[in-house]
């Protein structure tokens, strides 16, 4: 591995370390919508447990 490439994944890593302390804020934040999974499962007939086990979720 190029020592300027592993240099930069420890520089992250630290930083993701300080970030998870929260001394540290992060440059972005990305966020995600909650699914309307009852929503979806009516839409798709699925039940609770066919809808896991389509989506392979425990």
């Amino acid at each position: 591995m190029d020592i300027k490439l592993f240099e930069q994944l420890v520089e992250s890593s630290q930083q993701a370390d300080l970030i998870m302390k929260g001394k540290m804020q992060p440059g972005r934040v990305t966020e995600f919508p909650l699914m309307e999974v009852q929503a979806i499962r009516a839409k798709t007939g699925l039940s609770q447990s066919g809808f896991a086990q389509q989506h392979y979720f425990d």
